[in-house]
């Protein structure tokens, strides 16, 4: 888990928004940005969520994820996920109307980071059907010499 400061602070560095003397990301240049920011990722945790190895329930399904109340929220997804895909999404979602060009690339990166994380999650385990009927191992299959 990972709380939505944390993803804020990526995502200005990412902008080259923050402080250039100290790297403080809580200037009030910023501040426009940092109102907008639990929302703005609450409208992409649900396609982040599938990527996540977290949170599954009993059954192994995944959660669906809460609303971002504020910066202090918790974010119930793996850090993969929180730091290091979710960051590109919320600095194309701030940069969209001020920036167009930058926005597309954060978006494009925040895209393939996604399903680069969705490929790196282990497969499930389900049993097979088998589709070819009753044949088996008789006397009729092709196999048998």
């Amino acid at each position: 888990m990972s709380q939505v400061q944390r993803i804020y602070d990526i995502a200005i560095r990412l902008m080259d928004a923050q402080d250039h003397l100290s790297g403080r990301t809580d200037m009030a240049e910023n501040r426009e940005y940092r109102l907008r920011t639990p929302d703005l990722l609450s409208s992409v945790l649900h396609r982040a969520r599938d990527a996540s190895r977290e949170p599954l329930d009993a059954q192994g399904r995944r959660l669906p994820c809460p609303q971002v109340a504020d910066m202090e929220a918790d974010i119930p997804l793996d850090e993969r996920v929180c730091l290091g895909v979710l960051p590109y999404a919320l600095a194309a979602l701030l940069l969209s109307e001020e920036d167009p060009g930058r926005a597309n690339f954060f978006w494009q990166s925040f895209e393939e980071l996604l399903r680069e994380a969705q490929r790196q999650l282990p497969a499930p385990i389900e049993a097979v059907e088998d589709l070819y009927g009753g044949i088996g191992h008789t006397q009729f299959g092709s196999w048998r010499g």
